[in-house]
Parts: C-alpha cells; sequence; structure tokens
C-alpha cells in the first residue's frame, strides 16, 4: 500500500450528507427546547400575571373594608346635624371643600366623580357614586366617598353654649358646656341645628396649638386656630357659631398630627397608561406628605368597581334608639332613586334617614392581567353579585370585547359593615 493511500485513510470522516443529518437533528432538538421553552415561560407570567391580580384584588378590599368599617366614626352620635351636612374646609386658608364642582380642584382621576357631586362633599358614612369613574363605555365603575374621624375622641359631641368670641381671621374663642378629652391641634366639626328640612352645614376647625395643656379640660372657653381655622366662607360663618345657644355641637374628629386623623376619602378606578389602577384621594389632606392633586395608588389590575347598598327598614320603624333588630332587608343599587347620589347628597332630613338605613356595603371588583395572551382565554360574561335574586337587587353582568377576551380576569366580592349605622 502506498503512502498517499494510507494518508488518505488516516484522514477519512463523516460526510457531507451526514454532517448535514447532524445539524437538522440539532435544529430540531433546539425548537424543541425553545419551544418547551417559550411554554414555560408563557405559563410561568401567564401564573404570576394572575397571582398579581388575586393579591391586588386582596388588598383593594382590605384598604375599603378599613375605610367603609371607619365610615361615622367620631360624629355618628351626633347624626340629627351631622348625617348629610355639608362639609366647609379650609387648610392653610385656602378653601378645600366646597369644591369648585368642576373636577379642577382634585386629581384628574377624580373629576368626574367631583362633577358629578358639583364639589358638595357631605358627612355620610359611605356614599356610593353610580358612573363615577372616568373608564369609558361598558366599565363605568362606581366611584366611593368615606368619611370618618378617630375612634376614641368624637363619641360624645360636646354643646356650645354660646356665640363665638373674639371671632378674627385666625382664631376665635368658643363657650363650651365642658372642655374634657379635648386638646391642641384636634380637628373638630362645629355642627349646627337643623334648619327647616334640610341639615345645616358643618364647619371643619382646629384647635390653637399654643392652647396650654394646663387649660384643657378644665377652662371652659376653647380656642381655636391654626392650619384648619376660617373665619367664613359663602356656606357658614364662624361669627354665629353657637349663637342659638345650647343647640351647636362640636365634635372631636382626631388630632392633626397622631395616627387616626379624619379623613374625606375617594376612590375610583381609573386609566393607568395600558393597565387600570384603583386610586383613592383624602380631600381633607390631613397630614399629608404629597402635593395636593397626588392621589394614592391602591393597587393596579382592578378593572372594573361595582357596589350596592345593604338596607335595613325605614327609620320610622328602625331608629338610632330602637330597642329592636334592623336587619338588611334589601339589596338596592345605588343608581335608583332614593339610593342614588343626588338624592342621598342633597342634604334634606329625610336623605339624613336614609343615610342611616344603610348597614352595609357590597363591593365587587373585576380584576384583568397586565398582558394579553397569544390566544383569547376568556370568552364567556363576568357575573358580580350572582346569588342575589330580582327581590333583594339584580346581579352585574360584564361582557368582553374581542380584544377584551385575550386577557386573563378574576372576581372578588366582599360585603362590608357600616358598623357605626348597626352599634349604638
Amino acid at each position: 500500500m502506498s503512502t498517499s493511500n494510507r494518508l488518505l485513510r488516516t484522514q477519512s470522516g463523516f460526510g457531507l450528507v451526514e454532517v448535514l443529518v447532524v445539524i437538522l437533528i440539532m435544529l430540531f432538538m433546539s425548537l424543541a427546547i425553545f419551544s418547551v421553552l417559550a411554554n414555560s415561560e408563557g405559563n410561568k407570567r401567564s401564573t404570576t400575571s394572575v397571582n398579581d391580580i388575586d393579591q391586588a384584588g386582596g388588598f383593594s378590599i382590605y384598604e375599603l373594608d378599613k375605610a367603609i368599617r371607619n365610615g361615622g366614626a367620631g360624629y355618628r352620635q351626633a347624626m340629627s346635624t351631622t348625617y348629610g351636612c355639608q362639609i366647609n374646609a379650609e387648610l392653610n386658608n385656602k378653601q378645600i371643600l366646597p369644591t369648585a364642582g368642576t373636577g379642577a380642584g382634585v386629581p384628574a382621576q377624580f373629576s368626574q366623580l367631583d362633577t358629578l357631586l358639583n364639589g358638595n362633599y357631605r358627612m355620610i358614612p359611605t356614599l356610593i357614586v353610580a358612573g363615577g369613574s372616568n373608564l369609558p363605555g361598558a366599565r363605568a365603575s362606581v366611584g366611593l366617598v368615606t368619611a370618618s374621624g378617630n375612634w376614641g375622641f368624637g363619641e360624645f359631641p360636646v354643646t356650645v353654649t354660646a356665640q363665638a368670641a373674639a371671632v378674627t381671621a385666625t382664631g376665635a374663642n368658643l363657650s363650651m358646656q365642658s372642655t374634657v378629652g379635648l386638646r391642641a391641634n384636634d380637628i373638630v366639626m362645629i355642627a349646627n341645628p337643623v334648619a327647616g328640612a334640610n341639615v345645616s352645614p358643618c364647619m371643619i376647625s382646629e384647635i390653637s396649638a399654643g392652647w396650654p395643656a394646663a387649660s384643657q379640660g378644665v377652662v371652659s372657653v376653647l380656642p381655636l386656630g391654626g392650619d384648619y381655622y376660617f373665619q367664613n366662607n359663602a356656606n357658614t360663618t364662624m361669627v354665629t357659631a353657637g349663637a342659638a345657644g345650647g343647640v351647636t355641637n362640636l365634635l372631636d374628629l382626631g388630632n392633626e398630627f397622631a395616627d387616626g386623623a379624619p379623613s374625606v376619602k375617594m376612590f375610583v378606578v381609573a386609566q393607568n397608561g395600558s393597565d387600570s389602577t384603583l386610586y383613592s384621594y383624602d380631600l381633607l389632606q390631613v397630614n399629608s406628605s404629597v402635593p395636593a392633586t397626588t392621589p394614592q395608588e391602591v393597587a393596579d389590575g382592578v378593572y372594573v368597581m361595582q357596589a350596592i347598598y345593604g338596607i335595613s327598614a325605614p327609620a320610622a320603624t328602625c331608629t338610632p334608639t330602637s330597642t329592636v333588630s334592623c336587619p338588611i332587608v334589601q339589596w338596592v343599587s345605588a343608581a335608583t332613586p332614593p339610593w342614588d347620589y343626588a338624592t342621598l347628597n342633597n342634604g334634606t332630613l329625610a336623605s339624613a334617614d336614609a343615610i342611616y338605613q344603610i348597614k352595609a356595603i357590597r363591593l365587587g371588583f373585576i380584576l384583568r392581567t397586565s398582558l394579553p395572551e397569544k390566544n383569547q382565554v376568556t370568552l364567556n360574561p363576568v357575573t358580580l353579585f350572582n346569588d342575589l335574586t330580582p327581590a333583594y337587587g339584580a346581579p352585574y353582568v360584564y361582557n368582553f370585547t374581542a380584544a377584551e377576551s385575550y386577557y386573563r380576569y378574576r372576581t372578588v366580592e366582599s360585603t362590608i359593615p357600616v358598623r357605626n349605622n348597626i352599634f349604638p
């Protein structure tokens, strides 16, 4: 055998066809691996997105549960003069309530709600405003407004015994039946007596920071002044506070610089880029660390928010001093009189009685994942409150469009008692 033949035999290897077959096999293996990885990543993303909206739903219920349960705290015991009273407040000599009613004085997410209420916010434990969100079409969601003080401060109203004295732009003195329990920088509400068939406007004010500790609970003269003090506006004036003598009430709503300060808080669902978010905003802005026009993002992924009232028998048979049980007898829509926002927010005594009938709020959320799937995954409509019968209200049904069907959804519901309307 020649030397050249031996070299050729030694250098022989895979042929072109064999190499191509190996490459083809590796290509198919790579495609299979990448397909598995892609499917795994897609499933992981779907699972993560669903977990995210489950957590968002739970946290949204938690936040609203706190606000609704505390609604009425601090002023419930004087409900005859406080339920439905128009809130008048200034912060650092700037009127914050009522607002202009055009949506201009509140964050953009709340402009629709503010416009519907015409800027008038009242002491109502929880008010449902049908169509209060800026969301379009079928997604139009309710807005919620809760008003609360602080437990431990205003359980019992204190009587103002004489007309306010030494009234200036920076302060005033009130003659009180007692000042026990009051302290410097407490935010108070002055509730005037009923005027005819209407609840009189109420004033938010503040006890002067310079009130000596040695005088607190001892003297009968209460000095007002501070961030929330104001002399007068178009609806009410400090000059006549207590003028009737013995019929004006002062309620302590909590301290400006302590936990549990009073709030008049709004909740809406609004678009946030490609996602939608549950927002809150405190109209009183007590101890706020953010600019006055900045709302708080509560939870992402909230697509629709709906709510209905659980009501008891009329006030004629179920009053705050009634010895009989006052259970919920019906669930009612907040879009139908007399339970619509326009009626409950009109400031009449009849509406104040209706406000007391509200014993619970039933909340329902539809939550949506942030990213679409490759295929349609939600084809059937979603129903909230589906256990309701015609005698107790109607369920809420949301039908998805073709574009919406590429997302995954979850529903969360909760029934929250308005405890200040239940317990005496």
